[in-house]
């Protein structure tokens, strides 16, 4: 797991993290570990087409390996990348309830249970029976 924090944040080291280097363990755990990436690669798993420079720096604050630097969530919120409106990508607009309904487990229903007319027949694709009292 550290691995791949690394890989993408990059490896900490005394200008990112002076008391990284202190931490127990930290040393024993750099030695198991293939060697470390230097550069933060975040911004290419976000890139600026995606995330707007001010969503990015709150990513960016939110991950921050030094804990004495790393923004806080009540900060965070406070960001002006919260305050301003923004249309969310075309790709992210999904229609709920279709969704939900589409993903729905089908309910089965034994003979001796009656389907429940007031409320399958909105939804009938959600009655696992086959009848007229649905449809």
């Amino acid at each position: 797991q550290l691995w791949s924090i690394f890989r993408l944040l990059g490896t900490p080291d005394d200008r990112t993290w002076p008391e990284f280097t202190s931490l127990p363990h930290t040393a024993k755990a750099l030695r198991l570990l293939p060697p470390g990436h230097k550069e933060n690669k975040l911004r290419d798993l976000f890139p600026q087409e995606k995330l707007s420079d001010e969503g990015f720096q709150v990513l960016q604050g939110l991950l921050t390996y030094n804990p004495d630097k790393r923004l806080t969530a009540a900060a965070a919120l406070k960001h002006r990348w919260f305050a301003a409106p923004r249309r969310a990508p075309a790709a992210a607009k999904v229609d709920a309830l279709s969704f939900l309904v589409k993903k729905a487990p089908r309910i089965k229903f034994s003979s001796r249970r009656p389907c429940h007319r007031r409320i399958y027949s909105k939804f009938p694709s959600l009655c696992g029976t086959q009848h007229n009292k649905c449809n």
